[in-house]
C-alpha cells in the first residue's frame, strides 16, 4: 500500500509571526507539506495559481488584494478549499457558510486543530463544491460581511492588543480610551 499523497498547504497572511504560528502548527501534522508562505494579495493569488495547493489558510484583510479578492480573482471553481484567518470577528458571519472554517486571531492550538481537522475531512470526502457554490453566491451578492441593504455600519466587538509579548482579545465595550 502506498502513503498518501501529501496534503499540499499555502499559508497567506500579512504578519510573519501569524505565517509562522500557522507554519508550526502545521509541522505537527502527519502528511503535510507547507507549499509557501506569502504575505500580500497579488502574490496569494500567483502563488495559488503556481502551486496549485490542496488548502489555504488565508488572511482576510491584507495588502494588494484582500482575502475576498484573492477569491474573486482565483474564481470559486478554481480556488482550492480556505480555512479564513482574521482578527477581526465581524467578517466571520460572511464566511460562515462559504469557508470551510474560519480562525479568529490569536486562536489556540485547539481551534486550529478543529478547523484543520474539518479542512482535512471535507478534502478528503470532495464536499468542497458545495462551498464552493456557497461562496460563489457570497461573492456575487457583493457579501463583504454587512447584510445586505441594511445600510447600518457594523462595529467591531473585541480586538486583539499584544501587551508584553502575549496577545489578548479586549472587549471593545472595556475600552475607555
Amino acid at each position: 500500500m502506498t502513503p498518501a499523497k501529501p496534503l499540499r498547504v499555502l499559508v497567506a497572511d500579512d504578519e510573519r509571526l501569524a505565517r509562522q504560528r500557522l507554519s508550526d502548527l502545521l509541522a505537527h501534522e502527519q502528511n503535510i507539506e507547507v507549499v509557501g508562505q506569502t504575505d500580500n494579495g497579488l502574490t496569494t493569488v500567483a502563488a495559488i495559481r503556481e502551486l496549485e495547493p490542496d488548502l489555504v489558510f488565508l488572511d482576510i484583510q491584507m495588502p494588494g488584494k484582500t482575502g475576498l479578492e484573492v477569491v474573486r480573482e482565483i474564481g470559486v471553481d478554481a480556488m482550492p478549499p480556505v480555512i479564513f484567518t482574521t482578527a477581526y470577528d465581524h467578517a466571520v458571519a460572511a464566511f460562515d457558510l462559504a469557508a470551510i472554517d474560519y480562525l479568529i486571531k490569536p486562536f489556540d492550538d485547539e481551534r486550529f486543530e478543529k478547523a484543520f481537522r474539518r479542512a482535512r475531512r471535507m478534502i478528503e470526502l470532495n464536499q468542497v463544491s458545495k462551498l464552493s457554490d456557497e461562496l460563489r453566491s457570497l461573492l456575487s451578492a457583493g457579501g463583504g460581511g454587512r447584510e445586505a441593504g441594511s445600510g447600518k455600519r457594523e462595529y467591531l466587538e473585541r480586538i486583539a492588543v499584544e501587551m508584553r509579548g502575549h496577545v489578548r482579545i479586549v472587549p471593545v465595550k472595556q475600552i475607555d480610551y
